[in-house]
């Protein structure tokens, strides 16, 4: 038996749903040749020549209603099925994302919780007490803190300054000592371990060179170097002339301002340079360069304060007295070994002009006064002219 179907679609979306035209049915699945949709079953060969019969009436009978198609499926079964299978999928897709989120969302919490539990710290510490307090010193200036935590800060412990430790803790992986605040009775704060180091019974830092033990450095002295003689010029007010170089070297002889030393010899010390003096009594002592100069120095006379000033007058109208201080103002003096000057075989040596001398004698022979005169320093005992000096005020 042929089985007939019709189109099940819009009519006014396919011709042939329009017309109602009978189509082929070979079953589920068969479908409108013109525009695809699913064919509803109507009937067999039978029942279509039934209804054609039917469908033809006598004048003035009634028509009676076309039978309606029985449809083996509902045409929409698939699309429902599809619907409902997306929709599964997206509650699915919809739950797991929620389980993902719900479960990374925990994962950072854990995280934040165990970054947490590491930065914070803890608030617990046991603190050791020790049986007998130990003095130990600071480093440097540091704070102590009301817990170990470091808190507060409740005082500053200034640098070299020893305090008493009564106990120690361990704090966030940090060591820590109890200690009595200087200076604050009976105040305690706990002061980071690092911060102080042991002392002895003297109160200097154990394993800390002292400084009374410091050796210092050994002078660097140069070799002597000999040289032609040169004539050099005190240009100090006072010059100290020594039995070596050095400032700590004996003092032998003093020469004063404008005096005449011949130098022989240099040597540095320390990277700073003497010379070596012939003294006019015909020793040899040792001068720092700093006090001598090539020029010969300006004797004018000088009214600052401190410094000696010479007497300009005429020598010969200035009395002279023992115990009076003189300067060879002539280029040149005659020192001799007695107050003769008639006789050239009593001079000893000549002075040169600037040589500062103190008279111990006054003595006048045929008209002509005569300075006993001497200087330690120079090495000078002997007679000179009155003419070829000048007094020193």
């Amino acid at each position: 038996m042929l089985r007939k179907g019709r189109c099940s679609n819009n009519v006014d979306k396919c011709s042939l749903a329009a017309s109602g035209k009978l189509l082929p049915y070979a079953g589920i699945g068969s479908i409108c040749p013109e525009c695809g949709a699913p064919l509803a079953l109507v009937a067999s060969d039978d029942a279509t020549d039934t209804t054609r019969e039917a469908e033809t009436v006598m004048p003035g009978q009634r028509r009676r209603a076309a039978p309606q198609p029985v449809y083996e499926e509902e045409p929409s079964r698939g699309l429902e099925i599809a619907k409902i299978a997306a929709i599964v999928v997206i509650i699915a897709g919809g739950v797991f994302l929620g389980l993902r989120m719900m479960d990374n969302h925990n994962k950072g919490n854990q995280e934040t919780v165990a970054s947490n539990e590491t930065v914070a710290p803890s608030n617990d510490y046991q603190v050791e007490d020790f049986a007998e307090p130990q003095m130990l010193k600071t480093l440097a200036s540091t704070p102590a803190y009301d817990t170990p935590a470091e808190g507060k800060a409740i005082a500053t412990i200034g640098e070299g300054v020893a305090v008493d430790v009564t106990g120690q803790t361990t704090y966030n992986g940090k060591n820590y000592y109890r200690v009595s605040i200087p200076y604050k009775q009976g105040m305690i704060g706990y002061v980071a371990a690092e911060q102080l180091v042991p002392v002895n019974q003297d109160g200097s830092l154990i394993g800390q060179p002292q400084i009374e033990d410091a050796t210092p450095p050994a002078p660097v002295i140069s070799d002597v170097t000999e040289q032609a003689p040169a004539i050099l010029y005190v240009n100090s007010d006072k010059a100290n002339i020594r039995e070596g170089v050095g400032p700590t070297a004996k003092k032998i002889a003093e020469a004063l301002k404008g005096d005449t030393l011949t130098a022989s010899a240099t040597r540095t010390l320390d990277g700073k340079l003497w010379y070596r003096v012939t003294l006019p009594s015909g020793g040899e002592g040792w001068v720092s360069a700093t006090l001598l100069s090539s020029q010969k120095p300006s004797m004018e006379p000088v009214k600052t304060s401190g410094l000696k000033t010479y007497e300009t007058g005429d020598a010969s109208k200035v009395t002279i007295n023992s115990g009076s201080n003189v300067v060879i103002s002539s280029e040149s003096a005659n020192l001799r070994n007695d107050s003769n000057a008639s006789s050239a075989d009593n001079i000893v040596s000549k002075l040169d002009k600037g040589t500062v001398l103190k008279v111990s004698d006054v003595k006048v022979v045929d008209g002509t006064t005569w300075l006993h005169v001497q200087s330690k320093a120079l090495g000078v005992d002997g007679w000179v002219s009155k003419a070829t000096v000048k007094p020193l005020n």
